[in-house]
């Protein structure tokens, strides 16, 4: 199956569909992928990123990328959370400059809009280093065209403040020099025009924490803020669009005044294509960012596709309603790529389906998982009359004496803690592990082991491998249905624990 992947995941391949993947099975396909190449994984819905992420955590420790959906309906006349843009912004740099494989983790919405030109992006970057000579006055000004705001105290993402010779400025996640990536706000001292030192501080207590020695202020807007003399042409060049296209006179001109005077207004990354014009840079996509030897992995391509199609039919529908009241709009195709265009981007990388229906010309394998909702069934028949832990525990010794190594996958840490205790008094000995949970981690030792991993999914896990079962754990909540008396041979298990920041409540 690893050598049919890896053929699949060259440059040129054709596309090729994995079928018969339940659960977060996707999540671990996905993880043996990227041990060939950059990865860049497509789900269907906004709201599977974070669940996808969650899941490929327990099987890979390379980095991941999250690139998110501005959530902001098109054509509203609204911006986006600051956080968000940072964190595109942020996904879209580590994508070009960093050096190893890595996994990036979007929707179908996220790739449709069109993005701030790569080249825009790299050269609007401000390198800092400990000991270096820096003009704070500079500085600042810089900071205020890449789209921060000078505040009090620097909590969130794209603030910065200044106390004398310190600058406190927060910005999006950067990678080191070390490789490791940092996130949250630094602190500049300064002595004269030297930075004395550069430190990470606590946004919450204002503590400093650690010293680093170097950091990457990266823009926190797609919109970088513009000289005045530009300002006032893509000012003029709104009106003369107003025009064109039949805006609201009165709208248009107030639109007009603020991008003359350098002002920002929401929504105003609706208007993106103008802010770059005289550069005859036209706006980018997600696609100019990632590697060439990048694979897309489609989860559930045909709803993806299916997403896409709702997406457009909902672009269209609002800009519609905004041409018809006379709203400043640009035409759709200035803002997200085509249905066409998307595609015809996508063909230019290699392609893995997760699917169970691919087309009848794709090459394609077959991977045999399940789910446990029978089992869970089962349980649930059975808890009056003997309770949640006694058929769990006999399935499980059934999976150990069919050779199989059984992992069970808890929502938290005290829930870990609770399991452990109650499958002791069930004669099973306790070994904690930690993840990835790498093969050669799961056939460390005997067959006859039982597993236990904390992490927050949200879905049912499912068969992941030969002779190795893994499932999700019941609420805690169900396993006051012990019933003592269960006599059993003596039998080893292994709780995999997650670190604490990856662990549910």
């Amino acid at each position: 199956m690893t050598h049919s992947i890896s053929k699949s995941l060259s440059v040129d391949a054709a596309p090729f569909a994995v079928k018969g993947l339940r659960g977060a099975a996707p999540a671990w396909l996905s993880a043996i992928a990227s041990r060939k190449t950059t990865c860049c994984c497509i789900v269907p819905d906004e709201h599977l990123v974070s669940i996808f992420e969650q899941d490929i955590k327990l099987f890979t420790d390379r980095q991941l990328l999250i690139y998110p959906g501005h959530e902001i309906p098109p054509y509203t006349p609204l911006s986006p959370d600051p956080q968000i843009t940072a964190a595109r912004i942020a996904t879209l740099y580590q994508a070009t400059e960093n050096d190893s494989d890595h996994i990036i983790i979007t929707s179908i919405e996220a790739l449709l809009r069109r993005v701030i030109p790569d080249k825009i992006l790299r050269n609007e970057v401000e390198y800092l280093m400990s000991g270096e000579e820096c003009d704070m006055d500079e500085l600042l000004a810089g900071l205020v065209q890449l789209g921060y705001e000078q505040v009090g105290l620097a909590q969130s993402v794209g603030d910065f403040s200044v106390r004398g010779g310190i600058v406190d400025i927060f910005p999006p996640a950067f990678i080191l020099e070390n490789g490791k990536l940092h996130r949250g706000p630094v602190r500049l001292d300064f002595f004269g025009d030297t930075i004395e030192s550069l430190r990470s501080f606590d946004p919450f207590s204002q503590r400093s924490t650690e010293e680093i020695t170097d950091a990457t202020l990266l823009p926190v807007t797609d919109i970088i803020n513009r000289k005045t003399e530009d300002n006032r042409q893509i000012g003029r060049t709104f009106l003369q669009l107003g025009k064109k296209y039949g805006w609201d006179d009165e709208e248009a001109a107030w639109i007009s005044d603020r991008i003359k005077n350098g002002r920002r207004f929401a929504g105003m990354e609706f208007f993106l294509p103008l802010f770059y014009g005289k550069e005859n840079l036209q706006p980018a996509t997600v696609f100019d960012f990632l590697p060439r030897k990048t694979s897309l992995v489609f989860i559930d391509p045909e709803s993806v596709f299916q997403a896409m199609d709702i997406i457009f039919e909902r672009i269209k529908a609002n800009f519609q309603s905004a041409e018809a009241e006379g709203k400043p709009a640009l035409p759709p195709a200035d803002i997200f790529l085509g249905k066409e265009e998307i595609k015809e981007r996508m063909a230019s990388f290699s392609q893995l389906l997760l699917t169970d229906f691919p087309k009848e010309n794709t090459s394609s394998i077959t991977v045999n998982t399940s789910d446990h909702r029978l089992l869970k069934q089962d349980i649930a028949l059975k808890r009056a009359r003997i309770g949640v832990l006694a058929p769990l525990s006999d399935q499980i010794v059934k999976w150990q004496n069919d050779g199989d190594k059984v992992i069970i996958c808890c929502r938290s840490e005290r829930h870990t803690k609770n399991l452990a205790e109650l499958l002791t008094k069930h004669n099973h000995t306790i070994k904690i592990l930690s993840p990835p949970l790498a093969p050669k981690t799961l056939w460390r030792g005997t067959r006859k082991h039982f597993s236990s991993a904390i992490i927050p999914f949200l879905q049912v896990f499912p068969f992941l491998m030969k002779n190795s079962t893994c499932f999700q754990k019941m609420n805690c909540s169900e396993q006051c249905g012990l019933v003592a008396g269960l006599q059993r041979k003596n039998r080893k298990v292994n709780l995999y624990v997650l670190p604490s920041w990856q662990t549910g409540t």
